[in-house]
């Protein structure tokens, strides 16, 4: 729903593709969550958004991303709700970690920070789909997450729009980087990253020049 949804995702256009690697309880293993992962890749997805995590490294789930971030996958990761270090996989070097912001553009207390922090976005009291055709009002990096990974799908089709090559993970990084809204320290910091993208000022620097 925060991504695609027709009233109000943030690229209502995209194709989404959906691995479930988590029960409806939540609970998953390396197994169910590298499957999910590998059929969404298999099924053509250039942008991964995995809202799950853990404390503990999985080598398999870190294994699978860094070969697909290798082909040119994007995964976009939420950084945990634990009020803790980022967790995995979101901390890998491969993958864009997003913590969640308040409504007031500060930091939720459960989100989790840290070095590996790359962009901050709004996780709190977040609009999104339920079952059937209900709504729900949910919290968590897992809401932040879809948030950045929709406003990358939007830029992604831009470039491919105009006849360029899909974005590269350090192009995306940087564009994220030159149109965030800069938000705590100044420059990128352990709590909000680069900051919050800002998708308007983000597609008015990618406009191609009127001639």
């Amino acid at each position: 729903g925060i991504i695609a949804a027709k009233s109000f995702g943030i690229d209502r256009k995209c194709k989404l593709i959906v691995g479930k690697g988590l029960g409806d309880s939540g609970a998953g293993s390396d197994a169910t969550m590298s499957k999910a992962i590998r059929f969404c890749a298999d099924s053509g997805a250039k942008i991964l958004n995995i809202s799950a995590g853990s404390s503990m490294r999985s080598a398999a789930i870190s294994g699978i991303l860094r070969e697909l971030h290798q082909q040119g996958i994007i995964p976009v990761v939420a950084a945990g709700n634990d009020s803790a270090e980022v967790g995995f996989p979101a901390r890998e070097d491969f993958c864009i970690a997003v913590t969640a912001l308040t409504r007031a553009r500060i930091i939720a207390d459960y989100s989790n920070r840290g070095e590996a922090v790359d962009v901050a976005a709004p996780g709190s009291e977040i609009r999104s789909l339920g079952k059937g055709s209900t709504f729900v009002v949910m919290s968590g990096s897992s809401m932040a997450c879809p948030w950045v990974a929709g406003i990358i799908a939007a830029y992604a089709s831009f470039q491919l729009s105009i006849g360029k090559s899909f974005p590269s993970f350090d192009s995306i990084l940087e564009w994220l980087g030159k149109t965030a809204i800069d938000l705590g320290k100044p420059g990128k910091d352990f709590q909000y990253g680069l900051g919050l993208p800002n998708a308007e000022k983000g597609f008015q620097d990618v406009q191609p020049p009127i001639v």
